[in-house]
């Protein structure tokens, strides 16, 4: 029978007829399954056993320890061979048996040739300790988890970091603009709200904000007012993000938040059923509305601010009468997202169904239903006899609000949509969605002309429908082209493309230039191979290096520990190969290549790490 309660380790075999158990005190047990009878004991680890893994073909078994050797077990022969690696947490063996990947206590991973045992390379790229690691099928590419929450993905052959997942923020769940269109607020999930500068593309600032939902800022720009994942309401300083006062008081969740024309009244609703009204800005209660059986969802004020459309959970909708407090009608419905009020005589909701329902306000009538989507309409935004409508299904479309014909659709986001907002003054409509960016569309074209993604480390980036882009200093570290199967780090375009004043051009022009994204590929260089195996015996290293232009001048930079050792030439470039010597520095030696072409444009560096012990 099985005896592994005690267990530090477990592995199963790729066709699960073995069970490979590792304890504490450094033994490892394996099991046949079906028979559940004990197979092997190996006692060859010093203390506990941390990592079990089976090759694909189930003739090794791997192991890593406290004692940190690796133990590669031959199922077979029962012979084990060691490697002192240094080993913390991950370990795994390529899918080809080539090598075995361990990650180590300085948080970098080390590679052995799973044959004969000996040290390969490093893979330097992390701060943090790693915790889990994983390679394609193909051997290509490394997936690892680290202690910061970031997955990232490399490319073994080249050691580039292909894709930093974590990196970046969760989705933006509200927008607002300023009413001089300056300003664009946007409220994440991750508890932030970025202040983005409309006219350059800059992220201007970041306020902390505990579970921020929604933010709306006042039209003197010396305020804000969010709803958190809480009972309350607050109120910050629009300059400092410091707080001035909390309100709202729900007994539950404050989900929703309105404010009246004249930003002297503001109505929260949220999931205890009720509807406060609310003085502005000093936020001082004045009445409390009763009558929806359901959470409260979305809410409006009619512009004369008389009175007050709220939609819940229990897929009605009702107009309050402000002065008496009564409700005036009540819609059924089904379920409304957002609604919006067009000038005291047409009410807009968003459905959970798909489509834009119409009212007269007046007197509760149903005028039209428009078919929008498929899936569900997160947020709806109006501008003049144009209606909004942003959804699940990835996309946005604009419609004729005055006979529901639809005027164009607009794609882009890669992800479920989560609001729409218009500019004041109509010739821009903002995006947010999943996918974590924010896009600005030009209206008259339905052009995509820009979008900006802020992340959690502070850093941002906002590129145009040029090429161009702005960037903090290490915004466009986390962004990449993608051109055929080939991927392309945006700091590598950086001398031609990172171009904030063209970004602001971009943004501040009245019409859409409609110019076109001409991209030009980098070069490509490789170390291919040293001349000689590289040996901890020797102070000089040759180096065989492959390169791909086209037809242009490429500069080789050689960097030994990051300092520049060596630089060369070569002209008119379509494929070369080329060769070099550097000489090692006793110890661990990173050696990365470098290609740039006459455009500035720089290649991926390629990277190999050599031990010389300086002998």
């Amino acid at each position: 029978m099985f005896t592994i309660d005690s267990a530090t380790a477990l592995a199963v075999s790729k066709d699960l007829s073995l069970l490979s158990a590792g304890f504490e005190n450094g033994d490892i047990l394996i099991y046949e399954t079906k028979s559940r009878n004990l197979k092997t004991v190996f006692r060859e680890h010093a203390e506990e056993i941390t990592k079990l893994y089976f090759t694909d073909d189930q003739s090794h078994l791997v192991s890593g320890g406290g004692d940190r050797f690796i133990k590669i077990l031959d199922l077979k022969s029962g012979s084990v061979r060691s490697i002192w690696a240094n080993f913390n947490k991950a370990l795994l063996v390529d899918p080809k048996q080539q090598y075995i990947l361990s990650s180590s206590f300085d948080n970098t991973l080390e590679m052995f040739d799973f044959h004969d045992g000996n040290w390969v390379r490093l893979i330097d790229h992390n701060a943090y300790s790693i915790t889990d690691i994983a390679v394609t099928q193909n051997g290509e590419l490394l997936v690892e988890a680290c202690t910061d929450k970031k997955v990232k993905i490399i490319n073994l052959k080249t050691q580039e970091v292909v894709q930093e997942i974590g990196a970046q923020s969760l989705f933006v769940s509200h927008l607002d603009v300023s009413r001089d269109d300056r300003y664009l607020i946007a409220s994440s999930y991750d508890n932030r709200i970025r202040v983005w500068d409309l006219k350059t593309g800059e992220l201007s600032r970041t306020i902390a904000s505990q579970g921020v939902m929604q933010t709306y800022v006042n039209d003197s720009l010396n305020l804000l007012t969010s709803i958190n994942a809480g009972p309350s309401a607050e109120i910050k300083n629009f300059s400092t993000g410091e707080s001035v006062r909390m309100f709202a008081n729900h007994e539950f969740l404050c989900y929703a938040i309105a404010f009246d024309a004249g930003q002297t009244r503001v109505a929260t609703g949220g999931y205890d059923r009720k509807i406060h009204l609310w003085s502005f800005p000093d936020g001082r209660f004045q009445q409390t509305f009763r009558g929806h059986s359901g959470n409260i969802m979305a809410l409006c004020f009619s512009a004369d601010g008389r009175y007050l459309a709220s939609s819940a959970f229990d897929k009605t909708l009702r107009v309050w009468d402000l002065e008496t407090g009564l409700t005036k009608y009540v819609f059924n419905n089904g379920l409304i997202n957002q609604m919006i009020l067009k000038n005291d005589s047409l009410l807009f909701g968003a459905g959970q169904d798909g489509t834009i329902s119409v009212w007269n306000f007046s007197d509760g009538t149903l005028l039209r239903k428009i078919n929008a989507h498929d899936r569900p309409i997160a947020g709806i935004a109006l501008y003049d006899t144009i209606i909004a409508s942003a959804s699940e299904d990835h996309t946005i479309r604009l419609w004729d609000c005055e006979n529901g014909k639809l005027m164009q659709t607009l794609k882009g986001h890669t992800a479920m949509l989560n609001y729409v907002v218009f500019t004041h003054d109509g010739k821009r409509l903002i995006s947010a969605a999943h996918d974590g960016s924010i896009k600005i569309w030009d209206v008259a074209t339905g052009k995509n002309i820009a979008s900006m993604i802020g992340f959690r480390n502070g850093e941002w980036i906002t590129c145009t429908e040029n090429g161009n882009y702005a960037a903090s200093k290490n915004g466009d570290a986390y962004v990449h082209w993608r051109v055929d199967n080939e991927v392309f780090s945006l700091k590598q375009f950086s001398e031609i493309h990172k171009n904030r004043e063209s970004v602001a051009s971009v943004l501040q022009s009245t019409v859409y230039s409609g110019s076109k994204f001409q991209f030009s590929l980098p070069p490509q260089v490789e170390i291919v191979r040293p001349y000689s195996r590289p040996s901890i015996y020797q102070g000089e290293l040759k180096l065989e290096i492959a390169a791909k232009g086209r037809n242009e001048d490429l500069t080789f930079e050689v960097y030994l520990n990051e300092a520049l050792v060596m630089t060369k030439k070569e002209m008119k470039v379509n494929e070369l190969v080329t060769h070099m010597k550097i000489k090692l520095n006793a110890g661990y030696n990173r050696i990365t290549v470098v290609a740039q072409n006459g455009k500035g444009m720089k290649s991926s560096e390629s990277k190999m790490y050599v031990y010389y012990d300086g002998l």
